[in-house]
């Protein structure tokens, strides 16, 4: 009598789930976590990117706007020139009397952004 409920108490054991993972469970899991991991470094790298070539922009601006203001300052005649800034800019400039009461000027900045060479260009009209 007593093998009778040893025989069903093993069977009862055999029939529980086996705790754990299966190799191709944790595998498919690494891969996931794989793909994550290189898709936020490349939203990293990206970011860079853009954050630096927005910088770039934003002193070719402020030269271009320096410049601009101190033409608008200065005596109502008629000049040109060139200049290198920092971070690789190259600025153009010139102010021609338009009329006897208007001195058009205008200002053009090359920048490196990331990849590329851009231009920012600035226009204005100062009343003498």
């Amino acid at each position: 009598m007593r093998l009778l409920p040893r025989f069903r108490a093993s069977r009862r054991r055999s029939r529980r789930p086996k705790r754990g993972f299966t190799l191709i469970e944790v595998l498919v899991a690494i891969i996931i976590l794989h793909i994550g991991l290189l898709s936020l470094v490349a939203a990293s790298a990206m970011l860079v990117r853009r954050t630096t070539g927005t910088r770039a922009e934003a002193a070719a601006l402020e030269a271009a706007t320096q410049r601009l203001e101190a033409l608008a300052a200065g005596p109502c005649v008629a000049s040109a020139g060139t200049a290198a800034g920092p971070f690789g800019l190259r600025e153009e400039w010139s102010a021609r009397l338009m009329s006897l009461a208007t001195l058009n000027v205008h200002d053009s900045v090359v920048f490196a952004a990331p990849f590329e060479s851009r231009f920012a260009v600035l226009r204005m009209a100062v009343p003498c």
